[in-house]
């Protein structure tokens, strides 16, 4: 990812390169030692903006701290316990100074899924956790499945206490996805899926 000097740091992050890059250590092979060691060389170059510099920072620092849990049991708790760290870091909603920790968080939130030893509620929660974190994440290149985990988590536990949240972040994000303020419709297949879940929620 560092290795071409020719492609500016600024490059990398707005084409997703960076985001993509730990998605696959972090979340996928929960490995924090070789994205530390690349996005300190990232950091250390003189063309990095100070914006990206500032987020580097922070990741590398955060990556370090969780060197030490990349073997630990996946557990809802320690899902919930990162999640909040980088929330109490971020400043406004599009911060993106707590993304280890989100990465970090998805990554046990999907091991937790897997296992099937989870509860209905519990992987409720999870499916829920998973849709609020990409929906962070959501950028053009980054595949997004924002959709699917919200609606998971709805169709899991419709009753549940994620369930009217799961729906109202699903929604929010279909509008915008569609064009928001821009006017533009939501297509009608995607309007009426929307009230089925909708209907399942309320009469849950």
């Amino acid at each position: 990812m560092t290795a071409d000097a020719s492609i500016r740091p600024a490059e990398l992050d707005l084409d997703g390169e960076i985001l993509s890059y730990l998605v696959v250590c972090i979340r996928v092979q929960r490995d924090f030692a070789r994205p530390r060691a690349a996005l300190e060389k990232l950091t250390s170059r003189p063309d990095v903006p100070r914006y990206l510099a500032m987020d580097l920072r922070a990741w590398v620092a955060q990556l370090g701290e969780l060197a030490g849990s990349a073997k630990a049991e996946p557990t809802l708790a320690i899902a919930r316990a990162q999640l909040e760290r980088g929330r109490a870091l971020s400043e406004f909603p599009a911060d993106r100074v707590g993304l280890v920790y989100d990465l970090s968080a998805s990554s046990l939130l999907h091991r937790t899924i897997a296992r099937h030893q989870a509860s209905k509620a519990e992987l409720a929660e999870a499916y829920y956790l998973l849709g609020a974190i990409d929906a962070r994440l959501d950028q053009g290149s980054w595949v997004s499945e924002t959709e699917q985990h919200l609606e998971s988590s709805i169709r899991t536990d419709p009753g549940g206490p994620f369930a009217d949240k799961a729906y109202a972040v699903l929604e929010e994000y279909t509008v915008l996805a569609y064009g928001g303020a821009s006017g533009a419709t939501v297509p009608a297949d995607v309007e009426t899926r929307l009230g089925e879940l909708r209907k399942l929620v309320d009469s849950s």
